[in-house]
């Protein structure tokens, strides 16, 4: 049964709760009741215990229906449970915030403390308006964890960037891969990407921030390049090899493939009609993933620093943006020479 509260005189955000729901959720609802105020792209967020909805807080004199929210904060909660069992490979910790971000809107998971999430939404696509909800529902997240007295849970992202001489450790930041890492993977069934891409992919590898890049079609790796055996990332490898941190993001596009169905129904909720960009945001890094227009094809971007996230993943979109035309349609992606 969910109930449905009077909101204080003036305010323009409903809140709705779950009948197990007391009053102790109380300051969280304002919390993001505050949110919702403060940043008006911002137009769902419900708090989730273990895949149980707790309560929401939406703007209510906005044409939308809670309900399909409601689905979809527990789907994508599900979703997030199956990819944080393919990212434990590598050994990169737990999943911190997800983005599922489409062409017409975007929808967010975000951890509180073990156990306990919230999830939020928006029906505006736009990289600046989505990364403006970004922010807001992390604010919303750090201020629910200090109420209960927990820490932060997200270490980098938005918060902080650090200097490049940080991590940077031994040699120039832009220096490129070493041979054995930077190779194309032989492909039997499909042509390597073209050689102008990989050029491009190459550099985008930087010590300071995007540490591995990788193109796949129907979850196929066709090619990757990556820093992982550069020294100045050893101290990022503690207890996994670079080899099964490599294999691990084989499995982790799998993963993704095999839960497209699910994300096209979460997009549905934000009038959506394909994913744009996909982010696991992991204590140690983040994952990007990034579809081309072909629908078939996919870029995979990774970063093994948790301050570099953002960096990191506005380098991957332009990265993205630059490889388009080769990836435009299917046919023409086939028949490009190497």
């Amino acid at each position: 049964m969910i109930a449905a509260d009077d909101a204080p005189s003036g305010s323009v955000t409903r809140a709705r709760r779950a009948e197990h729901a007391g009053q102790g959720f109380e300051p969280e609802i304002g919390i993001c009741r505050r949110g919702i105020e403060a940043c008006d792209e911002l137009e769902y967020v419900a708090h989730i215990t273990t895949g149980t909805w707790n309560f929401s807080v939406d703007g209510r004199t906005r044409d939308l229906e809670p309900e399909n929210f409601d689905r979809a904060a527990k789907t994508l909660y599900l979703i997030v449970q199956r990819m944080q069992e393919a990212t434990d490979v590598l050994h990169s910790g737990s999943l911190i915030r997800v983005l599922v971000h489409g062409d017409r809107g975007a929808l967010f998971h975000d951890v509180k403390v073990t156990g306990q999430s919230y999830f939020a939404a928006t029906r505006q696509g736009s990289r600046e308006v989505v990364d403006r909800v970004d922010r807001a529902l992390e604010q919303v997240v750090d201020e629910a964890a200090k109420e209960c007295g927990a820490p932060t849970q997200n270490l980098g992202s938005y918060r902080t960037r650090a200097t490049r001489d940080q991590w940077v450790r031994s040699g120039d930041g832009g220096v490129p891969p070493a041979e054995h890492a930077s190779r194309p993977v032989p492909a039997s069934a499909s042509l390597p990407i073209p050689e102008p891409a990989r050029t491009r992919c190459l550099q985008a590898l930087d010590l300071a921030d995007v540490h591995f890049v990788g193109v796949y079609r129907d979850e196929k790796l066709l090619w990757r390049a990556d820093l992982f055996n550069n020294p100045g990332l050893e101290q990022l490898f503690t207890g996994v090899s670079p080899e099964i941190r490599r294999l691990g993001y084989d499995q982790v596009i799998r993963q993704a493939a095999m839960d497209d169905r699910r994300v096209s129904q979460l997009l549905d909720a934000v009038h959506s009609d394909r994913l744009t960009r996909l982010v696991l945001d992991v204590a140690r890094g983040a994952i990007y993933i990034m579809p081309f227009d072909d629908g078939e094809h996919v870029l995979l971007g990774v970063t093994l620093v948790q301050s570099q996230v953002q960096r990191a993943d506005e380098k991957m979109t332009k990265l993205h943006s630059d490889l388009a035309s080769w990836f435009a349609g299917s046919e023409r992606a086939r028949n490009v020479p190497a």
